[in-house]
């Protein structure tokens, strides 16, 4: 077919660095629209997915099972998943329902630093 070998290899293509931004509660009710968006945004085969729960005011057991569940997706595809800024109460929550340890805290990102793009 005009010179293109369809029974080739096919190049593997990932981006970067995917991240999530969570508002409001991450619980039963929301945690289904939330796993929407992880799972679109694992679509892109990120080798990095950020979930930032800088805005989340509150997070319930099905939310911690949510992001256990949105790791282990991610961990099955090569990639990493961290939590980025989330609320003190949150972290305790997390780490007192992740008995595995599997959930992975990212380092926060300085404001100027995050929306240097904004400015360009």
């Amino acid at each position: 077919m005009d010179g293109i070998d369809m029974g080739g290899p096919v190049a593997a293509w990932h981006v970067p660095v995917v991240e999530v931004t969570v508002r409001g509660d991450l619980d039963a009710w929301s945690s289904g629209h939330v796993d929407q968006v992880i799972h679109e945004a694992l679509r892109l085969r990120p080798r990095e997915l950020i979930v930032d729960l800088s805005g989340c005011r509150a997070v319930d057991p099905a939310g911690v099972l949510l992001l256990l569940e949105a790791q282990r997706r991610v961990a099955y595809l090569g990639a990493v998943m961290a939590l980025r800024s989330p609320a003190p109460h949150i972290v305790r929550t997390l780490q007192n329902l992740d008995h595995e340890r599997r959930l992975i805290f990212a380092a926060p990102v300085a404001h100027s630093a995050r929306h240097a793009a904004d400015r360009l």
